[in-house]
């Protein structure tokens, strides 16, 4: 479960290369003005502070695994949307707000998890192997594909579709660990507390 854990979190951060790497000089290509490019980048931080306001009453109704898988589902739809529709105003607002569900509740989701698949002891060396892993392996592998598919934004669409797709690949990865076994590390890991 941890294996397939870190490997979902690794696709998800690969699919944030473009992202991180490419929107603001993807909304330049498309017409949108300075001032728009920054509120546009504020709404999506404004979504996610407001999903992490309400994480807690989120994570306690439901479980990890609906909650990546969603978190991941949710995710190739923006993806997805972004790279066709980047010229419709009102689809790029609903992508940026889209950010509370890919960035605020996937992070949210991912910490609880760590919080409890790893005793006390062993939480930092959890939080360092997450975050080596997803940030680190997985920025620096979707920022070297997206290198190469991004071509001065004429594979912008390509590359938001791979990047939708790899998302998929995660909810699938994370659907195949059977739901018991969330349940009982998340359970047996608060019951040696």
């Amino acid at each position: 479960m941890a294996v397939a854990f870190l490997l979902s979190s690794i696709l998800l951060h690969i699919s944030f290369a473009p992202f991180v790497g490419f929107f603001t000089q993807y909304l330049s290509l498309n017409g949108y003005k300075g001032v728009e490019v920054g509120i546009l980048f504020s709404l999506g931080a404004v979504a996610e502070m407001v999903l992490f306001l309400y994480a807690g009453a989120i994570l306690s109704r439901f479980g990890v695994r609906s909650l990546l898988i969603f978190g991941f589902m949710v995710t190739s739809i923006r993806w997805y949307l972004q790279g066709r529709y980047i010229d419709n105003l009102t689809i790029v607002i609903l992508t940026q707000c889209l950010h509370a569900f890919s960035f605020g509740l996937m992070h949210s989701v991912s910490v609880h998890f760590l919080r409890h698949y790893f005793e006390p002891a062993q939480q930092g060396r959890g939080q360092f192997m997450y975050f080596g892993a997803a940030f680190g392996i997985g920025t620096a592998i979707g920022s070297l594909i997206t290198g190469v598919t991004w071509q001065d934004g004429f594979g912008s669409e390509f590359t938001y579709t791979w990047a939708a797709l790899l998302c998929l690949i995660g909810a699938l990865v994370i659907w195949l660990v059977p739901n018991k076994q969330f349940v009982l590390a998340m359970n047996n890991t608060r019951n040696s507390n």
